[in-house]
């Protein structure tokens, strides 16, 4: 678990519009792929360097913990009661807890702010863990998400779609979703060297705030050659449960809803009369053939541009579901 340079940028940029981090629970001891130089720069570059504070004072706040260590990061962020939740405690976790199982009512909105740094994409069950992220936020507080979307295959179980947070983290469940990014990164520790290992890779390049599928109409679709990842923020708007309604993804409620009208419509008239003669001439076999063997052939010969133009639609320069937010 560690906070990127992307998702350090991220809560610099909650901080300056308003977030309490006064009382923060992370899941899993965050380290950091930013050191103090590039940590302080994106605390000055988003107004909220921490009040009367020198620059060597700052500095110093990495001093006493090991190396790597997120928290006094996290700390000149105005985290004043910082604890840790983990499934065990070899790095002295403070809770000790299984997200497969649900939180005790003790920790029921306990939080200003719950930050997984990397967890969620290792955990096998996420439906409890994720619902278990939600209930330990107060109302009004904040629920912040590092994990892995595009390029990740085998960092843990699961990459994940901007859909799910988006139909998740929604106010049936009591959230609203204030901030969805994908940043290119690709975050990673090096071999060791004459016994030495470092954070590296994790140098944010391009960040993009995504648009609501729902609000689209659409799929957001993307393929990328370069590692993403996915940060979302979301507020804690009401206490309802988390998952008490079933969950769809948005396009399959619309498709549900005019398919039952065409069926419904179908069932009322009749095919025309050369309609009738073609499906008589012509076997389902045949029509089948036609569709998904030689259509797809012929498109490819007449307008040889087509797959250029569906890489288009599912890359970041589709602006329909991406628009840049940071990087070049």
């Amino acid at each position: 678990m560690a906070l990127t340079g992307a998702t350090a940028e991220f809560l610099a940029e909650a901080r300056s519009e308003g977030i309490e981090f006064g009382r923060t629970l992370t899941i899993g001891r965050q380290a950091s792929f930013a050191g103090p130089l590039r940590l302080g720069s994106m605390l000055r570059r988003n107004d909220v360097w921490p009040a009367g504070e020198t620059r060597r004072d700052f500095y110093r706040r990495f001093r006493p913990g090991p190396p790597w260590e997120g928290e006094p990061y996290l700390r000149a962020l105005g985290a004043r009661e910082l604890q840790v939740l983990d499934v065990s405690g070899y790095e002295r976790a403070d809770v000790i807890h299984d997200l497969g199982d649900p939180i005790p009512d003790q920790l029921e909105e306990r939080f200003d702010v719950v930050l997984d740094g990397g967890s969620l994409e290792h955990v096998f069950d996420v439906r409890t863990a994720l619902a278990n992220y939600m209930r330990m936020v107060r109302v009004g507080g904040r629920l912040v998400i590092q994990t892995m979307a595009n390029n990740h295959c085998g960092h843990g179980f699961y990459q994940f779609s901007p859909e799910l947070f988006f139909r998740a983290l929604s106010e049936d469940n009591g959230y609203r979703v204030e901030r969805l990014h994908l940043a290119e990164e690709d975050p990673d520790f090096s071999r060791p060297v004459a016994g030495l290992s470092f954070p590296f890779g994790a140098i944010a390049r391009r960040r993009f705030a995504v648009a609501d599928p729902a609000a689209a109409g659409e799929r957001a679709l993307l393929r990328t050659r370069v590692g993403v990842i996915l940060l979302v923020q979301a507020e804690r708007v009401s206490a309802a449960p988390p998952f008490a309604r079933p969950i769809y993804q948005s396009d399959y409620r619309p498709l549900w809803e005019t398919a039952s009208a065409r069926s419904q419509g179908a069932a009322e008239r009749t095919p025309g009369r050369t309609r009738a003669a073609f499906r008589r001439l012509v076997p389902p076999e045949a029509r089948m053939a036609f569709a998904l063997d030689l259509a797809p052939w012929l498109l490819n010969l007449l307008d040889p541009l087509r797959h250029r133009r569906a890489a288009r639609r599912r890359s970041f320069r589709n602006r329909r579901h991406y628009r840049r937010v940071s990087g070049r």
